[in-house]
């Protein structure tokens, strides 16, 4: 079976307790909605992650919505940032889901971040599409 990925990273976002939508992959300004090939009905794979610029305790979540999220918007959790005393980024990482999300060619996929606690943060998401 074929696969691809849509990928889409933000530097330092103010993240708050309301979506923001993702719209950079890496020095590149992207649109923050994509257009799901044809050929991808799925969407089969999630890795996401988070570090920390602040000192802070927070949960971060991940967002699917718009028009090709056939079964409404879905979410998946991201890391979360624990620190340690005083210290800067104590513990930030990476979560991989499998998922079973069915998408529609053709249609329009936003990606978008929140956190329980808001704080400055780098943030990625990758998708395999299958």
């Amino acid at each position: 079976m074929s696969s691809t990925t849509i990928a889409r990273t933000e530097t330092a976002l103010g993240v708050t307790t309301a979506f923001q939508s993702m719209d950079n992959l890496m020095a590149s300004t992207l649109s923050s909605a994509f257009v799901i090939p044809t050929g991808y009905s799925r969407i089969a794979h999630i890795s996401c992650g988070a570090a920390t610029d602040d000192v802070t305790e927070s949960c971060v979540m991940f967002r699917l919505s718009n028009n090709a999220m056939i079964d409404s918007e879905q979410y998946v959790t991201g890391p979360s940032i624990n620190t340690i005393a005083s210290s800067v980024g104590a513990f930030d990482g990476n979560v991989e889901h499998d998922v079973d999300f069915a998408v529609r060619p053709g249609s329009s996929l936003t990606l978008s971040v929140a956190a329980t606690a808001a704080f400055t943060g780098e943030f990625q998401i990758v998708i395999t599409l299958v």
